[in-house]
């Protein structure tokens, strides 16, 4: 029998994540052999497949705002006179972690990693799958926490991916997807589609009381509003 893990989004979220799954590895001593993930869930999972669990949780320990964002001056000063995509970079996320410790790692033996991305360009949630997906793992991971107007998303092979995924207060996972927004319990229970007139490619819960779910997709934006309240203590 195969044992999964699935990690979800959310910066308070993650940050206990790290706890919990480095207690289930070190003192359960549980082998997992399929990591899912989704936005900032892919960090901690790409530390969990490629066997560094004590490093993930020495980071944690450590980080601060600065190791993982900064504000884009450079991009903009090119906004003042043309057009800035976004206003912070995730450089230090990628140099300093990224990078530093996914990309020259490889898989432990037998362990797949997989990854949900909004494709910007297509409108399409795509997953990708380690081994066999035609980037590295650290692009994917890459992608997979570029919120977009906060940071730039990551192009791949000419398309354009980011985080297309959000939740709510009570850890329900809403998902951009092709025929509009999948909700899914914390359990992993699809709930039902939220519709929208174009294929979603990002949104967030915003608003008063971070009641209003707004989407946008192919030059549209919607907002719902919902009985469900985003996180207040995060962004997205």
């Amino acid at each position: 029998m195969t044992t999964g893990l699935f990690l979800t989004p959310g910066a308070a979220r993650t940050a206990y994540e790290a706890g919990a799954v480095h207690a289930l590895v070190k003192e359960g001593g549980i082998r997992f052999g399929v990591v899912g993930t989704c936005s900032a869930g892919a960090i901690n999972g790409s530390f969990v497949a490629t066997g560094q669990v004590d490093e993930l949780l020495e980071q944690w320990s450590t980080w601060r705002d600065k190791d993982i964002l900064r504000i884009d001056v450079a991009g903009l000063l090119r906004g003042a006179v043309l057009w800035s995509p976004s206003f912070m970079t995730n450089h230090p996320q990628r140099r300093g972690i990224i990078d530093r410790f996914i990309g020259g790692a490889t898989l432990q033996a037998g362990v797949r990693f997989r990854t949900n991305l909004a494709n910007l360009t297509t409108g399409r949630s795509d997953v990708f799958e380690w081994p066999g997906a035609p980037i590295p793992l650290a692009e994917g991971v890459d992608a997979a926490v570029a919120v977009p107007t906060l940071v730039p998303p990551k192009v791949i092979d000419g398309m354009q991916y980011a985080d297309g995924l959000t939740i709510d207060g009570q850890g329900r996972v809403y998902v951009a997807a092709s025929n509009g927004v999948q909700v899914f319990s914390p359990q992993g229970q699809h709930l039902g589609t939220i519709p929208t007139p174009r294929p979603p490619q990002n949104l967030a819960f915003a608003g008063r009381d971070k009641k209003t779910l707004y989407i946008v997709g192919r030059g549209v934006v919607s907002k719902v509003e919902m009985l469900a309240e985003g996180f207040k203590d995060r962004p997205k």
